[in-house]
Order: C-alpha cells, then structure tokens, then sequence
C-alpha cells in the first residue's frame, strides 16, 4: 500500500490524496479562496466564536442557495441529491 505524500510540481509542493489526484487540492483551495474573498474580508471578525458562525453560514449558502456554473447552475445540495 502506498502513502499519501507531497509531490514537487512546477517549482511548488502539491497535495496528493489517497487516491494521488492532485486536482482534489485545487477544490479545497477553490472552496477557501471563495470563503474569504466572498464573505470572511467583507467585514471585520471580532472573535473565534464569530468567525465559526459566519463559516458555518458560508457552508449553507455555499451548499444549498449558491449556483454553481462547473454543476450546469446547480447548488451542490441539488446535484448530490440528482444522484
């Protein structure tokens, strides 16, 4: 059995999963990326409490309202539930 483990690519370290797909990274990143720039940096966090309440609220519209064009404009919730 092989371990998961970081791979040089381009000059920067990428993560590999289990399944040694690189491309699973670029999701998470993606995710967190439109966690700050579309919620977190809008206005100021005051405390840790804060910050997992506006999270928590980002994963709801992120999941169940917020199209997404990479799922013909549907919410992931819809697309998880077409299955």
């Amino acid at each position: 059995m092989r371990r998961s483990g970081r791979r040089r690519l381009s000059g920067g370290t990428s993560w590999l999963g289990p399944d040694r797909r690189v491309r699973a990274n670029g999701v998470i990143e993606r995710f967190f990326g439109t966690l700050k720039y579309e919620h977190l940096y809008r206005a100021p966090i005051d405390d840790g409490g804060a910050l997992a309440m506006e999270t928590a609220r980002f994963r709801d519209i992120y999941n169940r309202i917020r199209p997404h064009q990479a799922l013909d404009d549907r919410t992931p919730r819809q697309a998880y539930l077409a299955t």
